[in-house]
């Protein structure tokens, strides 16, 4: 500040400069701290809805994703996909603009991944050879539904085809073509 432009003594300009500086760092400290805040709120909100390990979305998310719904074209399927080695871990994928006389294309589009899934190697830290397949369970989601009851339907055909053998894709509600 040029103190000789201002018609205030000298001192007072002082007082001036440093009382605007203490301001200055007031607002840039509560300014960081907010941006600070702003971005542990941003990854709170990406961690609520993507699994850390694997890095793909959550119940949440797909609570989120299926929101939108209302705007896609077409009908959806939804498939719920459990790893039959592991204990747990559910995956659900769903297929948009999907139309009741091609849900069969999807079921058997499921069932040519769950074969290539089937024939690949994989091997254990110790070198030992795993078998892994999938179990999975597969519904029609007709436009106006909601996500819950939809989730049910897949969910329960999968633990069909777990109780009958496991390695299998099991249909629920087959839309009429």
């Amino acid at each position: 500040i040029d103190v000789t432009t201002l018609n205030v003594p000298i001192h007072h300009a002082v007082e001036l400069t440093y009382g605007t500086l203490l301001i200055l760092v007031v607002y840039r400290y509560f300014f960081e701290q907010e941006l600070l805040n702003i971005n542990l709120y941003k990854q709170a909100y990406h961690n609520s809805l993507f699994d850390e390990l694997t890095g793909l979305g959550n119940y949440r998310s797909l609570v989120d994703y299926t929101e939108q719904a209302a705007t896609w074209e077409g009908d959806v399927a939804i498939a719920v996909i459990d790893v039959d080695r592991f204990k747990g871990e559910e995956f659900c994928i769903v297929f948009t603009n999907v139309r009741a006389e091609r849900f069969h294309e999807v079921v058997d589009r499921l069932k040519t991944y769950q074969r290539i899934f089937a024939a690949q190697p994989f091997f254990t830290h110790q070198g030992e050879r795993l078998r892994l397949t999938f179990s999975a369970g597969i519904t029609f989601w007709q436009a106006g539904e909601k996500l819950g009851p939809v989730f049910e339907r897949a969910d329960q055909a999968l633990y069909s085809a777990k109780r009958h053998g496991r390695n299998q894709v099991r249909i629920f509600n087959q839309p009429q073509a």
